[in-house]
This record gives structure tokens, sequence and C-alpha cells, in this order.
């Protein structure tokens, strides 16, 4: 059955619309195989656009909602909840490079508590905002240093601890991604000393030196 758009058209309808199971294939090759109501996708079906992107699961009014899977043209698979159309609830999603999320999606973005395993073996696990390390979280590096406190839209930002591999900690104050303002450095030996300090993680100089530098005993 051609419709009148030149939509191809095969399966069930009702009251001239397609309504039940049937398949359509458009112009531009893109094709859904599944259910419908009153001319809308509605219940389990399989849409797949010729740009190799592909939704399957449940569908309402036409637009994705419930269980889902969408793959992207890019190969991104994203698999769990949605509503209208997009991400929407606990999701897993796992990019072309090996990428991992698994956390909350809102409205299409990640926001909530989530984990993501980058494909370089860097993880994050904490808060999110529209996509971004966002609240509080943990990162650890693949040399085993660690940061865990404050980010602001992916930096780190505000109070953290950043834990080098050798056993060095500082505590205090970050803006931007660097230790920023009045903080607590221990050495791997026990070391403690309150520092004034703005530099890049990775090259921890102290400054100027406020306190007596105690000593574990």
């Amino acid at each position: 059955l051609i419709l009148n758009d030149g939509v191809q058209y095969s399966g069930q309808m009702k009251n001239g619309v397609r309504w039940g199971k049937g398949t359509s294939i458009w112009k531009n090759g893109d094709r859904y195989d599944g259910f419908w109501e009153d001319n809308l996708f509605s219940g389990m079906g399989t849409l797949d656009f010729k740009n190799g992107e592909k939704c399957q699961g449940n569908w309402a009014k036409g637009e994705l909602e419930g269980d889902a899977i969408l793959i992207t043209a890019d190969q991104t698979v994203i698999e769990g909840k949605f509503h209208n159309d997009l991400p929407h609830g606990y999701v897993k999603e796992t990019q072309k490079d090996g990428t991992i999320y698994e956390g909350d999606y809102f409205e299409g973005f990640k926001s909530g508590h989530g984990k993501i395993v980058y494909s370089n073996g860097v993880t994050y696990t904490g808060e999110f905002l529209k996509n971004k390390m966002h609240g509080k979280g943990i990162l650890v590096r693949t040399d085993g240093s660690t940061y865990e406190g404050d980010f602001v839209e992916g930096k780190k930002e505000g109070i953290g601890k950043f834990t080098w591999n050798d056993g060095r900690v500082f505590e205090g104050p970050f803006e931007k991604g660097l230790q920023h303002g009045i903080g607590t450095y221990r050495t791997s030996s026990n070391t403690v000393s309150y520092t004034h300090l703005t530099l890049p993680t990775i090259l921890l100089v102290q400054i100027s030196v406020v306190a007596v530098s105690l000593k574990k005993t």
C-alpha cells in the first residue's frame, strides 16, 4: 500500500489509518517495523534510519517511552529508560571507543548519580549535571592518583582531597581544576604543613608555609 505521502505500508489498519502491527518504509529509506495506533508508533517496534541510527523498544504516541535501546549513527549504544523520545532514568551508555557510563539521565542528559569508565581507564563516580561532572564525586586516574570532592561543570572546584600514588595528600580548596587557597599538605612520611597554593595538581610545590610543619610520632 502506498500512502498519500508516498510512504509504503504493509500491515493492519483501522478507519483508514495504520493501526495494529505493520511496516512502513519512507522514501529516504527509513523503516519502522512494529505496532501502530492512530497512525503513530505505539507499543513495541523498531525504527531504522538510513544513516545507521536505530531505535528499538516501547513507543507511545510516536515517541520512545519506557524501556528502549538507541544506537546512534556513530555507534553509541544507549540502553535503559526513555521518556518523550529521550533517555530519562537509569541508563547504560556504551560509546564506540569503549567508554561506558551507567547511571541517571534526565531529559537526554547525564544528570544525577552515575559512574563513567573512560576508554583510557580513568574512572569517575559521583554526581553529573548535563553531561558534566558536577557535585560530589571521586575521580581515579590510571596512575593510581585520586581526587575526592567537589566538581563544577567538569572541573575540580570547591573542597576536595587529592591523593598522589606515592602517598602525598592535599586537602583544601580547588578552583578551575587547581589547588587554590589555604589547605593541608601531607607528605608520604606524614609531615603536615599548611600552604597557599595555586598550581596544577601534578606540579604541587609549597609556596608559603603559614604554620610550623608537624611530624607525627
